[in-house]
């Protein structure tokens, strides 16, 4: 039997619409990865390059052909997580320690022959296989 789906379908579709605009918006303007640091901390953005970030943005440029259609501009700290903006270095060394061990004297080492079991002697196995029988 095939049950109908209750509701109106175009809102459904309507809604996965709006929420793939979302992910590509989302997608188009990632975080900055490639910005270093000033020495206080702050990333600060280069507004020469013109960096799509929005798909509006994307649509008018690419699309329709016009340059600069949305002027770049700083983004606000405030939006954004302050926590993924400071630059920490996690990497700190360790301090190098040596530790002198004292020599052991009349330790006598047994060397183990490894392999040495009947089984790895012969260059191969035998296979004891039977005739099949009739049943």
């Amino acid at each position: 039997m095939n049950k109908r789906r209750s509701g109106n379908p175009i809102w459904h579709r309507l809604f996965c619409l709006l929420m793939a605009f979302y992910v590509i918006n989302v997608s188009i303007d990632a975080p900055d990865g490639y910005v270093t640091p000033n020495s206080r901390g702050e990333y600060r953005e280069d507004l020469s390059f013109n960096e799509i970030e929005s798909f509006s943005e994307l649509v008018l440029e690419t699309i329709f052909g016009i340059q600069d259609a949305v002027p770049e501009h700083d983004e606000s700290d405030e939006e954004e997580d302050q926590v993924s903006k400071i630059f920490v270095d996690w990497s700190v060394p360790g301090p190098v320690v040596i530790y002198a061990f004292a020599a052991s004297v009349g330790f006598v080492a047994v060397p183990v022959q490894a392999f040495t079991h009947s089984i790895y002697r012969s260059r191969s196995t035998d296979i004891n296989t039977p005739p099949p029988q009739i049943a």
